[in-house]
């Protein structure tokens, strides 16, 4: 009698677990086999089990959305002052110095504030040479440009037809070697308001000094009356000096 009553117990326990395990019914009324069952459990176990599948692991990890956000990329409008570097050139030399945007010259300032010509400051630069007195070697009145370059002008002209003759785009020339063809710019700039000479070392092979100092590469140097300005890094090294006038 409890022979029996084991069977018919063991018998139940066997039959619902094959039909468990055959024959699994699925939320939405499907029916799933043991090979859909074991599938999925190794699915979970291969996922969860970082040790055992380190690959599928990481690569399930990293997974991303197929639709993620970027932000545009905008176009810059903003003038970035190649263009403006590339037309400016001379005699097909490109020349090293752009303007500012503020630039202005004496003449268009003083006209603009209608200030009469008695009246008006006279900006003037003298060349001297060394050891040759107080008379200037040559002089430039600075009115009716904005900028003006400082660079090497021997005052050759080519004997040869034939020979090459040789640029200068400079607007106030020094007749030495050892200065560069643009060596240095003078620049008025309107600053609150007010006309503001400059000077700006054009990355000269030699640099320039202010009054004996020498002057930052690209960077504008505010000037005044008096001023005296060499074409070298080293006083003795040039003829000549320049000297800025306002008066």
């Amino acid at each position: 009698m409890v022979v029996s009553f084991y069977r018919q117990h063991e018998f139940m326990w066997t039959s619902k677990t094959m039909e468990s395990a055959f024959l699994l019914m699925s939320v939405d009324g499907g029916i799933r086999g043991p090979q859909t069952m074991s599938k999925r459990r190794f699915g979970r176990q291969q996922y969860h089990t970082q040790d055992q599948y380190p690959r599928e692991y990481h690569d399930r990890a990293i997974k991303r959305p197929r639709n993620v956000y970027s932000r545009p990329i905008l176009p810059i409008f903003e003038p970035s002052g190649l263009l403006a570097l590339e037309s400016n050139n001379e005699q097909g030399l490109a020349l090293k110095h752009v303007e500012p945007p503020d630039a202005v010259s004496p003449e268009a300032y003083f006209n603009q504030w209608k200030v009469a010509r008695p009246q008006r400051t006279l900006f003037e630069l003298f060349l001297y040479r060394k050891g040759a007195g107080d008379q200037a070697f040559k002089s430039w009145v600075l009115e009716s440009k904005s900028a003006y370059i400082i660079g090497r002008d021997m005052g050759r002209v080519a004997e040869d037809p034939d020979e090459e003759k040789e640029v200068v785009v400079a607007d106030i020339g020094i007749p030495e070697e050892s200065t560069s063809k643009q060596h240095c710019v003078f620049q008025f700039r309107l600053k609150q308001g007010y006309l503001v000479p400059y000077i700006l070392d054009l990355s000269s092979a030699n640099g320039t000094l202010l009054n004996g100092a020498i002057l930052p590469s690209a960077r504008y140097v505010q000037l005044h009356s008096g001023d005296v300005l060499e074409l070298a890094n080293k006083s003795d090294a040039t003829e000549y000096e320049l000297v800025f006038v306002a008066e």
